[in-house]
């Protein structure tokens, strides 16, 4: 997410480690989810 609203930008200040942590945290959660289910119909 680096210089998404441009570099220094308080938004990217402010919300930008935040998003990436939750964005990977919720892309492992899916994928873990998905690998469950994917799992269990085999």
């Amino acid at each position: 997410m680096s210089g998404w609203l441009g570099s220094g930008s308080w938004v990217e200040k402010s919300f930008g480690p935040v998003l990436s942590w939750d964005l990977e945290a919720v892309w492992n959660w899916t994928n873990n989810c998905y690998l469950a289910l994917y799992r269990r119909t085999i």
